[in-house]
């Protein structure tokens, strides 16, 4: 009886994996005009999507799929071991129990999960659901469904809907008595910005924080915060946009009260992007910062893609002049693109972002991408590449569908002590739809992890599995994520599906419902330290780097002898510290192993000291770029 259900087990997946994949090949032509396709992101109804499919739409032929899909009911889940060289991961997947017709969970970076640092067993989530078959293209019972865990995100409960009308682009954070606070849009006549309180952690019970907007077009696609408990005027920040594409058209608006609506007004920020082009986090001390896209349609086209921060010390009252920290170009036609993530450490704001080849009249989803990261106090304020083409396999993106790029939509979160900082994003497979017309890529997840407050990055590590074929997408990380003495946790919360989107948005591929998968992350700590079999030393020793000189990354191995406090850092030749392996961190004894990327770094001779106990010692190594 076993041998025949395993048996019929494999068979299905087999069957899900022939029925639901297959592998196209291009000819170097083909290839050749994917690069140089170049395609305009406009808006329909509230998403985001692309010019050629505003176009299928308004000529009839956006919804004519005549594939009809396989039933695939064997979902991905249980635990799933990552092992990508010394590096060892273990992911929980758990199904969630929300669905939805409508693929798209934001036109940006979601954020979509919250874990209470107060109390880490309460994690709390919201999903885009739709039925299946709801009519399109308006989705009339698209819905924000609140989910709830008390216990690490080992059981869900689908809570309740918010509201019961149709909903969409819900973001989560948390007030500072672990309560869930929630914005999304809707309206049964003006669409706008509604905020949500619950009465309890987990109950369900939301009480409507509505904030008066007098536009004939209403404030949409939120993101929210709340304040310190310090705070003795606002309660919670929140920015939403006028769907428009014809200016820039952001707000900010202040929460007086979590019992009743009681708002400051929307006070609008100039240059802002639309349609969740920006991040909103909290500091330690209360401050408050706001990370956004600058919009692309101003007369000044050299400020194309522009990446901008702006922050408040007095708890989201008023904000700073917005600096620009990441300088978008027509000349080499580099710029941000939808992706975009902020969390705090400490009082430190890191940002991280998509960047693409692109300018104000579009972008190429064809071309490398990659993801950028900042931050004030790193590589000089100058930005730190996070992942590309070089160390991330990704195939060539034949369909522009909903505004996506080889390596894009990165969202980040820290780690509960503060010392590491988690970093995921999709990425696009060589492996394309169902229907023979369409070569629209599956896509997958990676993660990497920095220890250094983002000075370099592990390199990523595909978190998602390669079987059954998954179309992964929308990320989104929990910006605090719980550890212990052995492990650092991250909480993520993914979209999975059977086919890579859907007719619905665009792409020739059959109308399925994709699934809310909770993703609990073990990574062992040191982050950035790797066991080397079984040995344990007699005595401390540092290693010459290998290779020696090196470009841009080396190696650097180490023995410890006994459970010891090590630090790892580097120096230039005037003394100054470049970059942090190793924060005073408890190591157990053995051999262990540090990458170290130069790549933000200009050629020359460097010091790396490594102390470790009582013992200390300096080598010198050399980039030659």
């Amino acid at each position: 009886m076993l041998k025949s259900s395993l048996l019929s087990i494999f068979v299905v997946l087999l069957m899900v994996n022939v029925s639901y994949s297959q592998k196209v090949t291009l000819s170097p032509i083909q290839k050749s005009n994917i690069k140089k396709q170049k395609v305009e992101a406009v808006i329909i109804g509230d998403a985001v999507t692309t010019s050629d499919i505003k176009q299928r739409l308004e000529n009839g032929t956006l919804f004519n799929s005549v594939v009809t899909a396989p039933v695939n009911s064997v979902p991905f889940e249980g635990t799933y071991q990552i092992t990508d060289g010394a590096d060892f991961y273990s992911a929980t997947f758990t199904m969630m129990g929300g669905s939805s017709f409508y693929p798209q969970q934001s036109n940006g970076s979601p954020v979509e999960i919250w874990q209470d640092p107060n109390t880490p067993d309460n994690i709390h989530a919201v999903f885009t659901t739709c039925p299946s078959g709801d009519p399109i293209p308006g989705f009339p019972n698209r819905k924000c469904t609140y989910f709830f865990s008390s216990d690490r995100g080992v059981v869900w409960s689908n809570v309740t809907d918010i509201p019961t009308i149709r909903a969409g682009f819900g973001t989560i954070t948390g007030t500072n008595d672990g309560k869930a606070l929630i914005a999304n849009h809707n309206g049964a006549t003006v669409v706008k910005t509604e905020v949500y309180v619950d009465g309890f952690p987990g109950l369900g019970a939301f009480v409507n924080l509505s904030p008066p907007d007098p536009s004939v077009t209403g404030k949409i696609w939120p993101r929210i915060i709340a304040t310190a408990p310090s705070s003795p005027v606002n309660k919670f920040v929140v920015v939403g946009s006028i769907n428009s594409t014809a200016f820039d058209s952001a707000f900010v608006n202040r929460g007086t009260s979590l019992d009743a609506s009681a708002f400051t007004g929307w006070q609008y920020v100039p240059r802002m992007g639309t349609a969740e082009v920006y991040a909103i986090a909290r500091g330690q001390d209360g401050r408050i910062g706001v990370a956004f896209i600058a919009s692309d349609n101003l007369p000044d086209s050299s400020n194309t893609g522009d990446l901008m921060f702006m922050e408040s010390v007095d708890h989201g009252t008023t904000f700073g002049s917005p600096q620009v920290i990441f300088a978008g170009s027509d000349v080499d036609t580099t710029t941000v693109l939808r992706g975009l993530g902020l969390v705090y450490q400490g009082n430190k704001a890191r940002v991280v972002f998509d960047i693409v080849r692109g300018s104000s009249s579009g972008y190429f989803p064809g071309l490398p991408s990659k993801i950028g990261y900042w931050s004030a106090d790193i590589n000089g304020g100058n930005y730190v590449v996070v992942a590309s083409d070089a160390n991330t396999f990704s195939g060539p993106r034949t369909t522009p569908y909903n505004v996506l790029t080889p390596l894009s939509r990165s969202t980040i979160g820290s780690s509960s002590d503060g010392q590491v900082l988690f970093v995921a994003f999709m990425a696009q497979d060589t492996v394309y739809g169902i229907n023979g017309a369409d070569t629209t890529s599956f896509s997958f997840i990676y993660l990497t992890a920095s220890a250094n407050g983002g000075a370099s990055w592990k390199r990523p590590i595909r978190l998602t599995p390669q079987s059954p074929t998954k179309d992964w997408t929308f990320p989104t990380i929990s910006p605090w994520n719980d550890s212990d003495p052995s492990n650092y946790y991250v909480n993520m919360q993914v979209s999975q599906d059977d086919v890579p989107f859907t007719d619905v948005q665009g792409a020739l591929n059959p109308n399925t419902a994709a699934k809310n998968v909770f993703v609990r992350v073990s990574i062992p700590r040191p982050v950035f330290i790797n066991n080397i079999g079984s040995e344990t030393p007699s005595k401390y020793t540092l290693s010459q780097n290998y290779p020696n000189p090196f470009n841009p990354s080396t190696t650097i191995r180490f023995d410890i002898a006994k459970l010891s406090n090590v630090t790892l850092k580097v120096y230039n030749t005037r003394g100054q510290e470049v970059a942090t392996l190793v924060n005073n961190e408890m190591v157990s004894a053995g051999v262990k192993e540090v990458s170290f990327n130069a790549a933000s770094l200009a050629s020359g001779i460097y010091f790396y000291t490594l102390t470790a106990g009582d013992f200390k010692e300096t080598k010198k190594m050399m980039l030659i770029k």
